[in-house]
């Protein structure tokens, strides 16, 4: 009986083994990941890149986890896969069904689009240096939603990323606010030379971007110091209050910001309002003077909760591109993201 019992089972494996097919691949693995639609919702995926000496700029999602695959940001990966996938040819029907598992990995190297993922200022535009005495328009990368933000010394702009490769960078179309700009920029000439860029290169705290014929067009630096000033000066949608998400079916508040009028404006969900910056150090800030328009809305506890918050606003800190209000307890009660 023992016998016939081990037969079984090796007839059940023997059965499993030939139901599957393996495969070893190679390919590099990005060191960040982007925000993708993994079938069950939005997941965070890894890049993969099938050219053995990375001399392609070809950047796949891979949607699936690697068993024993150990992701740490900014790191490069080239590495060794065993791929299980079903005989019946499952995998053109359910990618869901392969098993991934790490063999080894050949070979590690920085890599270098991390490194973008800072706030940068420009420092020289086709050549010039930037005036000191005017705002310099600010570029800020997210690598997860593979998109740019920024403000061009007057609008809010964004736009996103439609390719990146170790060295090779473009961006689609940039939206950006219409505000009437009273102060000198160079606005116009920044965001036009920002859509033409093909190639980048980081070197200490300086990204230099260039065009197609690798002409230097764009040179930022990495602030030693965050220039809270400029960061500020733009127009807030708010994502929490309280420490709670939004409900999106409602209106959801914004708030513009102008540092070199010192004043507010926006929309609390119902009425406009405007008001005027009392208090600005590179920690705090407060708000005061505030009028509105007087309309009454279906539903106004998101008004009446929002200017609740705006009036117990005490200081701020940047949680990467999110601005987090406190009060004077230090908690959270409003955080916004830029427009």
């Amino acid at each position: 009986m023992k016998h016939i019992t081990l037969l079984f089972i090796a007839i059940l494996i023997l059965a499993s083994c030939a139901n599957k097919k393996e495969q070893v691949s190679t390919f590099w693995i990005s060191g960040f990941k982007v925000s993708c639609d993994a079938g069950a919702g939005k997941s965070n995926c890894l890049l993969i890149n099938k050219s053995d000496e990375l001399k392609d700029d070809s950047w796949e999602l891979f949607y699936s986890d690697i068993e024993g695959f150990g992701f740490r940001q900014g790191d490069l990966k080239k590495v060794e896969i065993l791929i299980e996938q079903p005989e019946d040819g499952a995998l053109a029907s359910d990618v869901s069904k392969m098993k991934y598992t790490l063999i080894k990995e050949l070979e590690e190297i920085t890599d270098p689009r991390a490194a973008l993922a800072v706030n940068w200022q420009l420092e020289e535009l086709n050549g010039t240096v930037i005036n000191e005495r005017i705002i310099h328009p600010t570029l800020t990368f997210s690598l997860l939603e593979m998109e740019i933000h920024g403000n061009g010394g007057c609008n809010s702009y964004n736009g996103t990323i439609t390719k990146l490769g170790l060295n090779s960078i473009a961006f689609g179309d940039l939206i950006k606010t219409l505000k009437m700009c009273a102060e000198d920029t160079v606005e116009e000439e920044y965001l036009n030379a920002l859509s033409k860029v093909s190639f980048f290169e980081i070197e200490n705290t300086r990204l230099t971007f260039y065009n197609k014929e690798e002409k230097p067009v764009l040179i930022f630096k990495e602030p030693t110091k965050p220039d809270n000033k400029v960061r500020l000066h733009d127009i807030w949608s708010v994502v929490r209050m309280g420490g709670h998400p939004i409900n999106s079916m409602v209106t959801i508040p914004r708030l513009e910001i102008n540092t070199s009028d010192m004043k507010i404006y926006g929309n609390d969900g119902c009425n406009e309002y405007f008001g005027t910056v009392n208090m600005l150090t590179e920690n705090n800030i407060s708000f005061g003077n505030i009028g509105s328009t007087r309309k009454m809305c279906p539903d106004m506890e998101i008004p009446q909760r929002y200017n609740n918050a705006l009036s117990k606003v005490n200081s701020y800190v940047f949680d990467e591109q999110v601005l987090v209000f406190t009060d004077e307890e230090g908690k959270e009660i409003l955080a916004l993201l830029p427009l």
